[in-house]
């Protein structure tokens, strides 16, 4: 998933026309689809963890060990993607917070 910068909430709440109800209330469907998408996005993330680890397990059980690694450095990989996602979407809760808040 690649997010331009219209998928900045920050971005959005800028363009958006704080005088007019019309353009706020579409603000706030925009602000929702792409936290849910974000967190979709986290959960296919953490779902690849997991069918990894059990690669990697099944790998561990049969005695290889070199598979096993190499899943291993792929899990880190997501798991280290995943952090950096949730704390993406964490900023974006709380803008978007702030912005149900406000309006």
């Amino acid at each position: 998933m690649v997010m331009g910068i219209m998928e900045d909430i920050r971005e959005i709440i800028r363009h958006t026309d704080l005088q007019d109800r019309d353009a706020i209330e579409a603000t706030k469907i925009r602000i929702r689809q792409i936290i849910t998408q974000k967190a979709d996005y986290m959960r296919d993330l953490a779902r690849m963890c997991v069918e990894a680890g059990n690669a990697m397990f099944s790998a561990l059980q049969m005695g290889d060990i070199k598979t096993a690694g190499r899943i291993c450095e792929i899990i880190m990989r997501e798991a280290n993607n995943i952090i950096t996602k949730g704390t993406d979407l964490m900023r974006d809760i709380e803008e978007a917070k702030l912005f149900e808040e406000v309006f």
